[in-house]
């Protein structure tokens, strides 16, 4: 089953850690990603793993996610959440990024990157 997902928005602040990822950073953090990147679990479900095969930037500052279900994923609620290192200054914006995967949440930090489709 294939899996299309918001998993970053840059230049807009997430609710609940205050950071802010600039375009830039991040498209500097893609270039460097290795892939397949293997998600985490999805919450209340028993080890259902994505793996990410691909991941755009586009023109509305969305990284879009592409990748494969190992096991069948619900939709609904279902949210993701970069997994990173990096460092943030006072004002809460990120300024160094390494992109090591995203994972599934039930509560992402921005309620606009959420599972798109399954097919």
């Amino acid at each position: 089953m294939n899996i299309t997902a918001i998993g970053l928005v840059t230049d807009h602040k997430h609710l609940d850690t205050g950071r802010v990822y600039p375009r830039p950073l991040v498209e500097q953090a893609l270039r460097q990603i290795t892939f397949p990147l293997y998600g985490g679990l999805l919450p209340n479900e028993d080890e259902k793993v994505v793996v990410w095969s691909e991941a755009v930037l586009n023109d509305d500052g969305e990284v879009i996610l592409r990748g494969q279900v190992v096991e069948e994923v619900l939709q609904n609620g279902i949210g993701v959440a970069l997994r990173g290192i990096g460092t943030v200054n006072n004002n809460g914006i990120v300024t160094e990024l390494i992109i090591e995967g995203f994972d599934f949440t039930m509560t992402p930090s921005n309620p606009a990157c959420v599972v798109l489709s399954l097919e």
